[in-house]
């Protein structure tokens, strides 16, 4: 359920919209601007939505507090959505007072967070749009101490692309881990909770698969545009671009190059160590280039990288590609011996499945987080259950 909606206003012209969901604080701190949207509700109900589906409770929004009739009526698709790719979650009703949402302003921005997909799509998209919207603690819980670092960096790569930033400080990522709803099977949700506090009409979200991979994910081409409210209409973009192709297009402009950041461990710099930082660097060395990491990775790093899941895989098979076509056939070898041990352990998780009816399986899940499970469901429901 929705709780009671505090309005406050906040240092420096901006506003703070909170509320207990799930018997935590959820907040967001806006620009102020004209005030929030009639419909402001509409960002907590789309917060709310996946973790009510996952309990099976009626998601309950107060009557004092409107949502948009045309995000009402796109929740029911949704929740069908989410239900045929995870039965776990249960078709909910939604209990509350709509009306049709007012448009006060116009312009275009895209969701922007510094990494490899956002940049592109402020590159791919520069003649559409006006500015973009950093939404700090969507993937990262960032702290006022921290906030100015990120989002100097953000500064800097849209100085070079001549964009400016609007910035939504909020406590999304660390609300979400307390749903049981995994962040990657709903953050498409999560830019549109925010995005619907901003002052632009059309929400462009940078696609994080390609058209060849649409496998159920949190965003998606069938999924983002649902989250339209009649005042804010939302564009899944760049599907048609994998990883290194967006790549390959940063790496035209040096100067957004050298502030590029894709780490998961640190929200500030890129450690160089993890999956991420090390597919990326891959990449790069492909192309030719070093990038804003500590270190190279090595050939023997390359073999012995672990893929943990059709994702990891996915990125592995496009810079194979992607090496294959520029000639480094050392890292092509490098990478096919880390595919190989993939296909292995997958070939071991499907005799585990068949021969044993998964006992390894869940002799494993006993040790990991219920969150990290959750909605990680590629093509496969039956294993959440």
């Amino acid at each position: 359920m929705v709780g009671n909606i505090k309005i406050e206003r906040a240092a420096h012209g901006r506003l703070v919209l909170s509320t207990n969901m799930n018997e935590h604080p959820l907040w967001f701190n806006i620009p102020e601007l004209d005030g929030p949207p009639d419909t402001f509700a509409d960002s907590f109900m789309a917060m709310g939505l996946a973790g009510s589906m996952l309990k099976g409770e009626p998601l309950i929004v107060p009557a004092k507090y409107k949502i948009s009739s045309l995000l009402w009526e796109n929740c029911q698709i949704i929740q069908r959505i989410l239900h045929s790719w995870n039965p776990v979650f249960k078709i909910i009703p939604i209990e509350a007072v709509t009306k049709k949402a007012s448009i006060h302003h116009g312009g275009v921005a895209s969701f922007f967070s510094g990494g490899v997909d956002s940049i592109s799509a402020v590159i791919c998209n520069e003649a559409r749009i006006d500015s973009t919207i950093f939404v700090g603690g969507f993937d990262f819980s960032i702290d006022e101490n921290d906030l100015p670092t990120i989002t100097a960096r953000n500064h800097r790569i849209l100085d070079c692309l001549g964009k400016p930033q609007i910035l939504v400080h909020t406590n999304q990522q660390e609300w979400g881990t307390t749903t049981g709803v995994a962040r990657n099977f709903w953050h498409s949700g999560y830019l549109a909770a925010a995005g619907y506090l901003t002052k632009e009409k059309i929400l462009l979200v940078p696609s994080t698969h390609t058209y060849a991979d649409l496998a159920p994910a949190g965003s998606h081409l069938i999924l983002d545009h649902l989250w339209s409210n009649g005042a804010k209409a939302l564009e899944h973009v760049n599907a048609e671009l994998n990883r290194a192709q967006k790549l390959q297009k940063i790496v035209e402009f040096p100067d957004v190059l050298a502030e590029l950041h894709v780490c998961w461990r640190d929200a500030d710099r890129n450690c160089g160590l993890c999956e991420k930082c090390v597919r990326t660097m891959i990449t790069l060395d492909i192309l030719g280039v070093r990038g804003p990491f500590p270190r190279v990775s090595t050939l023997r790093e390359i073999a012995d990288l672990k893929i943990r899941s059709w994702e990891g895989l996915t990125y592995m098979i496009e810079n194979v590609v992607l090496a294959h076509e520029t000639g480094r056939g050392d890292i092509v070898r490098a990478m096919k011996k880390a595919i190989r041990r993939y296909d292995r352990a997958k070939a071991l998780e499907d005799l585990d499945r068949g021969v044993f009816g998964g006992y390894f399986r869940d002799l494993r899940r006993r040790y990991r987080p219920y969150t990290d499970r959750v909605g990680f469901t590629n093509g496969r429901p039956d294993l959440d259950f």
